[in-house]
């Protein structure tokens, strides 16, 4: 966890307001979250909600998915499509929502 979380925050701190911090904050932010992400409290909120949700064949499935070469694989490169995604999503979301809003506004009830 801990490494896909590590690229993600590598990816976002190539954008505003990220990337206007220095190496020593991003380390900071780094170093912490990865204590956060590795402490017994978050791994146990995570196993008991993955519990809570799935069955134990659908758990198996997924064990067997990340071991595989397939999945070792796919997972390497959900960094990179995090990373390729966010930025065209935030300009889709940011020009609709001030479509919407103006709709709102205008909105007669």
């Amino acid at each position: 966890m801990v490494d896909m979380l590590e690229d993600t925050w590598q990816g976002m701190f190539k954008f505003p307001p990220f990337s206007a911090w220095s190496d020593k904050k991003k380390n900071y932010f780094t170093n912490r979250m990865s204590a956060i992400v590795s402490s017994e409290e978050y791994n146990k909120i995570l196993l008991d909600v993955f519990i809570e949700t799935f069955t134990a064949d659908e758990l198996k499935a997924f064990a067997d998915f990340y071991a595989s070469k397939h999945g070792k694989s796919s997972m390497k490169k959900m960094n990179l499509l995090v990373t390729n995604m966010m930025p065209k999503i935030q300009v889709m979301m940011q020009e609709e929502m001030t479509l919407l809003m103006e709709e709102v506004m205008n909105f007669e009830e």
